[in-house]
């Protein structure tokens, strides 16, 4: 799951061990970090919250099963609340990086931990509020029921005119003739 350099980095003296999440919001992308100050991940400024934000226990990385993750934020304006309300973000693109800092705040090293979606949220409201974030990692996705049915009316939902699944509720009454051309119907 890590790399060597970022094993090595772990056993530096004096590395602290952080997160760093990019949330994907429809409105805007946040790029936030539980250090303090700005950091640069991958070309990428991240604003410090420090322990204004939680990260709460990884569920399931081992094996094959669908990692979640709770991700908080406390001491938000109540005004920052009405981007958040005004739209939907659940589904929303969610990046969870585990990062290494050295002894004096720097980067060392940074890799991802869970990539998904937005599941669940839920916020209080005061003066200062919090905000909470469920995310799960993208074999969620595998998880999920198929909305999207083979039928004439949900295929022209995405493909005006296209009349491609016309005849196939017509299928199961009509013989199929395989082989030789006189075993086959005439279409003249």
């Amino acid at each position: 799951m890590y790399s060597d350099d970022f094993i090595d980095d772990l056993a530096t003296d004096g590395a602290v061990i952080g997160y760093a999440v990019k949330l994907e919001f429809p409105s805007e992308t946040l790029h936030i970090h539980t250090g303090v100050g700005d950091v640069v991940i991958d070309g990428t400024t991240y604003i410090g919250v420090g322990e204004l934000g939680s990260v709460n226990s990884i569920e399931n990385v081992s094996d094959a099963n669908p990692a979640s993750v709770e991700i908080g934020l406390m001491g938000i304006p109540s005004t920052v609340y009405n981007s958040i309300l005004t739209t939907n973000i659940r589904g929303s693109s969610v990046t969870l990086y585990k990062v290494i800092y050295s002894n004096t705040g720097y980067v060392l090293n940074a890799a991802q931990i869970v990539v998904g979606q937005v599941t669940a949220y839920s916020f209080e409201f005061g003066t200062e509020g919090s905000f909470s974030l469920e995310v799960a990692d993208e074999f969620n996705l595998y998880e999920r029921p198929l909305q999207k049915y083979y039928t004439q009316s949900s295929w022209l939902n995405e493909h005006a005119g296209d009349n491609f699944w016309q005849y196939v509720s017509q299928l199961s009454n009509r013989k199929i003739f395989w082989g030789a051309e006189p075993d086959g119907t005439n279409y003249d």
